[in-house]
């Protein structure tokens, strides 16, 4: 069960490697038609379940992972409303934020109890995958 932002196909993708419970959130209405269109042109509209949604609100999980690929702020702002959405073994995947951003998301994660796993990086954007500690 996973939530994903919408962000580049990304729920499209996940649905196409297995994953057939996902919840996609935006607050935009126009990126969550164009998402969904997406999804149903790639034969994935059945699997993804499309949520006009500010972050995590409204929400219901549980979910085995949360990918986010935002602006690092906002990223931040999501952080604290991790808790009580994943079991204990769930992943967490933020992008979106360049290598100089990277410290004030490690900092949130570690405030909130949470363990980097694995980190990438592509020219100056950083992508973290973090597990609770």
């Amino acid at each position: 069960h996973a939530l994903l932002r919408i962000e580049e196909l990304a729920e499209v993708v996940a649905a196409k490697l297995g994953a057939c419970n996902i919840t996609a959130t935006d607050n935009d209405p126009l990126a969550l038609r164009v998402a969904q269109k997406n999804a149903e042109q790639n034969g994935v509209g059945r699997c993804i379940r499309f949520r006009q949604a500010d972050l995590l609100q409204g929400v219901e999980g549980p979910f085995d992972l949360i990918a986010a690929n935002i602006l690092a702020p906002v990223i931040i702002r999501l952080i604290p409303q991790l808790e009580g959405m994943m079991p204990a073994d769930g992943r967490f995947v933020s992008s979106g934020y360049i290598t100089a951003q990277e410290g004030e998301i490690r900092a949130a994660l570690a405030e909130a109890g949470w363990h980097i796993l694995s980190r990438y990086d592509r020219e100056d954007w950083v992508t973290l995958v973090a597990v609770r500690a």
